[in-house]
């Protein structure tokens, strides 16, 4: 629609709904103009405007409705753009990583797993303590089975840990997300019967 302009909509416009689809009958036309514009539009924000103009609303909305009983209102439908689009659980991931990755540097403290998995750890020499402040500085995607992983520095040693072994800065601006995040994962973890031990040794 134009929107550059004041402009006069008419009463006319109106929600049509068939088959299961349904599109917007735009009727306007500019405060100084004296025809309609005529304009469809679907639900994903896509558009089709006449060529022609209308001496009257009513003959617009005359344009329209036979157009949709003669092409069916399909072809008034378009594709969903890419931002409307619900993205897929791993996209999701990699999109909140990235996110985080933007708002580093981020504090954290390891959980009780971390602590066990990283004194257990045959090649990993650093004794991680409860409460001990850690520095998150590089958040990662590591796919399906270990998920979202931060690199943190203890004792001059780094540890890529997955994100459901680190206790999180409620202050944090993502924490909400993060922790949704975290519950989740652990949840279908839990349900799936995977193994994930959420420590990583970096060379």
């Amino acid at each position: 629609m134009i929107e550059d302009e004041e402009l006069v909509m008419s009463p006319l416009c109106q929600t049509l709904e068939k088959n299961h689809c349904a599109v917007e009958i735009l009727i306007y036309k500019g405060i100084s103009d004296e025809n309609w514009v005529l304009e469809l539009e679907d639900e994903f924000g896509n558009s089709s405007v006449w060529d022609d103009l209308f001496a009257t609303d009513k003959a617009a909305l005359n344009a329209a409705l036979e157009a949709i009983d003669d092409e069916g209102i399909e072809a008034f439908i378009g594709e969903p753009s890419p931002e409307s689009k619900p993205l897929t659980e791993e996209e999701y991931a990699i999109d909140l990583a990235e996110r985080v990755t933007a708002s580093l540097p981020m504090a954290v403290t390891p959980t009780k797993a971390l602590i066990h998995n990283v004194r257990n750890h045959e090649t990993q020499p650093v004794k991680l303590k409860p409460r001990q402040r850690l520095h998150v500085d590089k958040c990662v995607y590591l796919g399906d089975e270990a998920g979202i992983a931060c690199c943190c520095i203890a004792a001059g040693e780094p540890i890529v840990s997955s994100i459901t072994h680190l206790k999180l800065d409620p202050k944090h601006p993502l924490y909400k997300e993060l922790k949704d995040y975290q519950l989740k994962r652990k949840a279908r973890l839990a349900y799936e019967g995977l193994r994930n031990d959420g420590c990583f040794r970096v060379d």
